[in-house]
């Protein structure tokens, strides 16, 4: 009998799932402490009035970054778990074709309005009849351009300054006036 417990104490297998459990278990005891200690450093810096004050955004900031850097530490312990039973490198191999996607996809979207402001902009270069100086009527709105750039064009009414997206400009109508 005590040859038995012996055999399977030292069992290799049972060995790398005592250790598997317990990176899990430590990642996931990491991951809530450094959460906690980043959340709280957050607060004390005041970091959601700092974006709020620097963008103009109002975003739980210390909550999302306590979060995401858990999560991180989370995977983290996996993939280290993962790694002791054979399974390390193709599961990190997953995991960044993953990311991977995302950040691609966050790209493409962060960028759907960028490309054809700059193509408009190529475009309206290349004519020539859009100058600085020159009033124009676009949609219900007249004024004078004041400035061109590859992504707006900028243009003076009689009370504001108006700035026209490039793909818009040549999207619609556009009347010179002389």
């Amino acid at each position: 009998m005590l040859k038995t417990i012996q055999e399977l104490a030292f069992n290799p297998t049972l060995l790398k799932l005592w250790v598997v459990i317990v990176i899990i278990l430590a990642g996931i005891v990491v991951g809530k402490l450094v959460g906690r200690v980043i959340k709280k450093l957050a607060k004390e810096i005041e970091l959601n009035k700092i974006i709020k004050n620097l963008l103009n955004l109002n975003l739980p900031v210390d909550s999302l970054l306590s979060k995401i850097v858990s999560w991180i530490i989370y995977i983290i312990a996996v993939i280290f778990a993962l790694d002791q039973v054979g399974y390390g490198s193709a599961t990190l191999n997953i995991i960044l074709i993953f990311i991977l996607v995302i950040i691609v996809i966050l790209v493409l979207f962060s960028v759907k309005d960028f490309i054809p402001n700059i193509i408009a902009g190529f475009i309206i270069y290349a004519k020539g009849n859009l100058k600085k100086g020159v009033k124009i009527k676009v949609n219900n709105l007249t004024g004078t351009i004041s400035s061109i750039s590859l992504l707006e064009t900028k243009i003076k009414t009689k009370k504001e300054t108006i700035f026209i997206p490039n793909s818009i400009l040549i999207k619609n109508s556009i009347v010179i006036k002389d």
